[in-house]
């Protein structure tokens, strides 16, 4: 049973860092990520025993709503971009359904073990590379999006990416590990564990990442007992001063200036134009109210008007 422990948890560590090391994969018309290849090596090796088990209520809304997502997709003007969206939401699907057999047949004890290790070397290793970007901009300066190691200069702030490539998907990401760590504090792992998943998250300087932890904070305080409450409250405040002091170091003094000057530009700055975006996609909507424009087409609309590739970063409104 002990040995089976071990192989469960070597899989399971392996599948959740290679999620995390999504940066990393081979261009072949889409990206091919390291989790996607150790996924479908897993089905391989365990084909025989593979089943699909019945699937829960918002599984089935997930399934609908990608389906009308590639329903939109057949019939829109830019079909070439809608048919490559299709078959990556066909092949992450695949990933999905073999993704929850593993996990389905791991006991919870695994799973969480699992979570609280890689969450530490994910840190661990993040804030390493960030620490070493710094150290290369202050000696060579930077240009506007340039990366080295775990650090992106974006609009002269230097935003921490870790082992991905990009600030909001690092807290994305890390939002996992978060979560985890909050509600488990029973030992120091954890504790280390979260006041690492927080700094690292602080140092991305993501406005609506950071937002979105505050948020779940605030669920999680609202669902807890009176007496919990309390404990939690006291105790983000020990880990504000610890987690404020430690990435203020790590930033050289300087992180009260640029967060000060980060929530600022947010007046200006139209939430990095992502408002002017989800306005055009609203209005494309609103074009054809009933499908959408269609899967992977609000680019190439965008492009059309504007003369200017850019993404809309909303699912729901790119379709």
């Amino acid at each position: 049973m002990e040995n089976n422990m071990k192989v469960s948890m070597g899989w399971i560590i392996l599948l959740i860092l290679f999620v995390m090391l999504s940066k990393y994969n081979l261009y072949i018309g889409f990206s091919l990520k390291i989790y996607m290849i150790f996924l479908v090596i897993y089905f391989c090796l365990t084909i025989k025993d593979f089943h699909i088990q019945k699937l829960y209520f918002h599984e089935v809304i997930f399934l609908l709503f990608y389906f009308i997502y590639c329903l939109s997709g057949i019939l829109s003007m830019y079909l070439n971009a809608s048919i490559r969206m299709i078959f990556g939401v066909l092949l992450v699907l695949g990933c999905y359904f073999i993704m929850r057999n593993l996990l389905g047949n791991t006991e919870i004890v695994v799973l969480e073990s699992s979570i609280a290790y890689v969450g530490i070397v994910f840190n661990v290793v993040s804030l390493l590379l960030y620490i070493i970007g710094l150290q290369y901009f202050s000696l060579y300066g930077g240009e506007e999006r340039e990366i080295f190691a775990g650090l992106l200069v974006d609009r002269g702030y230097p935003r921490l990416i870790g082992l991905l490539d990009d600030p909001n998907i690092f807290i994305f990401y890390n939002t996992i590990f978060f979560m985890y760590y909050m509600t488990n504090l029973q030992n120091i792992t954890n504790i280390l564990g979260l006041i690492l998943c927080v700094t690292t998250s602080l140092l991305t300087f993501s406005r609506g990442g950071i937002l979105a932890l505050v948020l779940v904070i605030f669920v999680y305080i609202c669902m807890s007992s009176f007496a919990k409450k309390i404990k939690i409250i006291m105790s983000l405040v020990l880990f504000s001063v610890v987690i404020f002091s430690l990435s203020n170091s790590v930033m050289g003094g300087q992180l009260d200036d640029i967060l000060n000057k980060r929530i600022s530009d947010f007046s200006h700055d139209n939430g990095s134009g992502r408002f002017t975006l989800w306005e055009a996609a609203f209005k494309y909507y609103l074009s054809n109210p009933y499908i959408g424009i269609g899967a992977f087409n609000f680019s190439n609309y965008y492009e059309y008007q504007f003369n200017e590739k850019l993404y809309v970063h909303n699912t729901f409104l790119e379709i």
